[in-house]
């Protein structure tokens, strides 16, 4: 039976339905959700899923949904095999909105990444980083105390994972103190590096429990096409070396690369290597137009597209290989029509900046203004139940009213049911609220990739 828990208060208060734990706001759930809490309360696994069936299009997405409100709503439903012990919880009438399944956020934060730092030895062209500026916050690292406060806290709401990210989180002096820290705590963590490290770092690194994985970003097999994105001479060699000694000692490695004109053409080299070398995980990226930087001269074209996609959906084992689904039967109407991207960004977590800001982007964590907090003046719950999230969830009409998206027949299905990618809009049109890449009604568009 799944029912509500009994040592907490419900309270409806406007169109948010909040639960009070210890005479504290717990979380909020927004009154369509709550509703279906409320149907599926008391009932047993088999009849709830009997019952989502009718909210999807076929039977098998139904357990999904089920899987994931479990998931989500875990901290204040649980699963009993005592009918005695439902309970009744108070029915607020029915919402003033409707419910979007492909939206249901998280009561609670499931995952966090830390940017612990900005530093960064690289000067990658493609950077979504933006490492060719200069930054004023440039030596600004979230200290050891903060990291610890949110570790404590992170374990307090049930959180097992947080990555770090930067610039280089090996550029900072104390990285190995950070990890102590998550071992001390039980945190996994993953993290990723261009920065060839020490035999006797190396050594130490395998002796952390915390590390789940880490990346190394190695974007050729060629060393002329990585100094044409770098500027960087002698990289192969090194970094499949140091590769090689990871895998070695009995360190996860996922390797990322990044898709541009200059290197995919010899993609398959490089992941018939990587497959030698016994890497878990191998990522293609391509590159993105990004708010720092549009160079269209970085977009592989599409016969050399076409080419890697009919290398990747025909002659690999694809769980080894993680690309985006547009790579899958490539045409040129992927890039410039039917795109249909979506995004889950402050569904289940948010990026803690080095600065302490709040984001929902990593790829929106180096502007101020698109900040939903400061973690150094509250705590993650205060954070991620705040008025500042809707910014970017649940949008009303209103933000649009400069757009075509207005009065669009299609608002609904793009800004509250896939998730409009925020980035794309503004490096699109410059303005946060407005069509992105996927827009259903915009005739052909700018390439994004």
């Amino acid at each position: 039976m799944l029912i509500f828990r009994d040592d907490i208060q419900i309270e409806k208060i406007d169109s948010k339905i909040k639960i009070i734990l210890n005479n504290q706001i717990y979380g909020v759930i927004e009154w369509p959700v709550y509703n279906l809490l409320y149907t599926l309360n008391g009932m047993s696994k088999e009849d709830a899923l009997t019952f989502l069936e009718k909210y999807v299009y076929k039977k098998s997405d139904a357990k999904e949904l089920l899987d994931k409100i479990l998931d989500y709503y875990c901290p204040i439903i649980k699963d009993c095999d005592y009918k005695n012990d439902v309970r009744n919880i108070p029915y607020f009438g029915k919402a003033d909105s409707k419910l979007n399944i492909n939206r249901i956020r998280s009561f609670l934060p499931k995952t966090l990444v830390l940017q612990v730092t900005k530093k960064c030895p690289m000067k990658c062209k493609y950077c979504y980083a933006g490492s060719n500026l200069e930054y004023s916050t440039q030596c600004a690292e979230l200290s050891l105390d903060i990291i610890e406060r949110v570790l404590q806290e992170a374990t307090n709401l049930g959180i097992t994972k947080i990555d770090l990210t930067g610039g280089d989180p090996f550029a900072r002096d104390d990285i190995l103190d950070i990890l102590n820290l998550f071992d001390n705590y039980g945190i996994k963590t993953s993290l990723s590096t261009k920065i060839i490290l020490s035999d006797n770092i190396i050594t130490k690194l395998k002796n952390y429990k915390c590390i789940d994985e880490i990346q190394i970003s190695i974007d050729s097999i060629k060393d002329e096409e990585v100094y044409k994105l770098l500027g960087i001479n002698n990289y192969v060699k090194n970094h499949l070396s140091f590769i090689s000694k990871l895998v070695k000692v009995g360190i996860n490695v996922k390797t990322n690369s990044v898709l541009t004109r200059f290197n995919i053409d010899n993609i398959p080299l490089l992941i018939d290597k990587l497959k030698q070398l016994e890497v878990k995980k191998i990522v293609l990226s391509p590159y993105m137009s990004n708010l720092f930087n549009r160079n269209e001269d970085f977009f592989p074209s599409v016969e050399q597209y076409k080419k890697l996609s009919t290398y990747l959906t025909s002659k690999l084992n694809n769980k080894l290989i993680e690309y985006p689904n547009f790579l899958n039967n490539f045409t040129e109407e992927s890039l410039y029509y039917k795109l249909n991207n979506s995004c889950g960004a402050c569904l289940d977590g948010f990026i803690i900046s080095v600065t302490g800001d709040v984001f929902i982007c990593e790829r929106m964590s180096y502007f101020d203004k698109y900040s939903i907090g400061n973690i150094k003046t509250q705590s993650i719950i205060n954070i991620w139940n705040s008025k500042e999230i809707y910014k970017y969830y649940l949008l009303q009409r209103n933000l649009f009213k400069e757009e075509k998206c207005f009065d669009c027949a299609y608002f609904n299905h793009c800004v509250n049911s896939r998730g409009i990618c925020f980035v794309h809009s503004l490096v699109l049109n410059g303005r946060l609220y407005s069509p992105d890449s996927s827009c259903l009604i915009q005739e052909k568009r700018e390439r994004i990739y």
